[in-house]
């Protein structure tokens, strides 16, 4: 097991599973390496399988030296080039959920959005109607808080204004 020299890596659809020719201590230890992610390491991977398996050596050696079993199956069985084919297993997958994700979100937007036309049409629902749109889409409706007081003349402004808005609306 320990002599790699003769062993062609063969590729496969799924070239993250174990290969034909890969004994199954070393697609273990490949696996140690695949979950690591986009950050991973060969050293990354031995310490972390050191640390499951035979953590005294961890312990007499804090950094110790990665076998030359490991670097000739990181050479033979491609160990990169699948590592890099299963991440991008993961991004197509994710990348379909977020597809996903943001259609469903615009299509509930533009259901928000018909909703709020219809309740607009009438001004004595628009309010209420605009809390709830907002509220059904999770954002979080605020009171408006002024830090400066009102003056009398603004007020009556306000209140002038408002009768005349209310004489328009009936």
């Amino acid at each position: 097991m320990n002599d790699l020299s003769n062993i062609e890596p063969v590729t496969v659809s799924e070239p993250w599973l174990q290969q034909e020719d890969e004994p199954n201590a070393l697609y273990v230890y490949f696996q140690t390496y695949l979950v690591l992610g986009i950050r991973r390491s060969l050293r990354a991977a031995y310490r972390i399988w050191l640390t499951e398996n035979d953590p005294e050596v961890l312990i007499k050696s804090p950094n110790p030296t990665i076998p030359e079993l490991w670097r000739r199956a990181y050479v033979a069985f491609n160990w990169e080039g699948r590592s890099k084919a299963y991440d991008q297993l993961l991004y197509s997958d994710s990348l379909k959920v977020l597809e996903q994700a943001a259609a469903e979100l615009k299509n509930a937007t533009l259901d928000a959005v018909e909703t709020l036309k219809r309740e607009l049409s009438s001004n004595r629902n628009a309010v209420a109607a605009a809390k709830e749109i907002l509220d059904r889409a999770g954002v979080k409706t605020a009171a408006i808080q002024f830090n400066q007081t009102i003056s009398s003349e603004d007020m009556a402004r306000a209140e002038q204004e408002l009768a005349e808005w209310n004489k328009t609306e009936k």
